[in-house]
């Protein structure tokens, strides 16, 4: 697998590479609400092939915003052309949902690019800041130094 495009996360006054996909999460619960199988279309909300650096055809912009987590935009292109918006998944939320739906940790990267890794989001970048969420509230966060001590010096 290919590198794959991160999402995004504002926190703090950074904008940081969100190496984890919470809007996924959400997504699964729609489709397994819905009866919807894996390999269906709906599944995969006929957005426009991005390359293999993006399978999952889209990205995502979130927000932590008084310690809550927010999902302020979703960047893709229809196979129609339309750009997609956030309101078309979330009607009347034009600029922002509250993420209640997710309960897990945030892996965002900070620093420079130590290791390229050609799958996924296995680079490996100075820092991983982990920010523990539970129904959309941050609950805890660390900081994991990810250099060696030859790098560090």
């Amino acid at each position: 697998m290919t590198a794959q495009l991160s999402d995004s996360l504002r926190y703090e006054g950074e904008t940081l590479r969100l190496f984890t996909l919470p809007l996924n999460t959400y997504w699964n619960m729609a489709s397994a609400a819905n009866n919807i199988d894996d390999d269906s279309p709906e599944k995969r909300r006929d957005f426009a092939d991005m390359g293999t650096w993006c399978w999952r055809r889209h990205t995502a912009s979130w927000a932590i915003e008084q310690g809550h987590l927010y999902l302020i935009g979703i960047h893709a292109t229809y196979e129609d052309g339309g750009e997609a918006m956030l309101e078309d998944f979330f009607p009347g939320y034009p600029n922002r949902v509250f993420a209640h739906w997710y309960s897990g940790q945030l892996r965002c990267s900070r620093g420079e690019l130590l290791e390229y890794v050609h799958a996924g989001f296995g680079s490996r970048y100075e820092e991983d800041l982990l920010i523990d969420i539970d129904r959309g509230v941050v609950k805890d966060q660390h900081v994991i130094d990810n250099r060696t001590e030859s790098e560090r010096q």
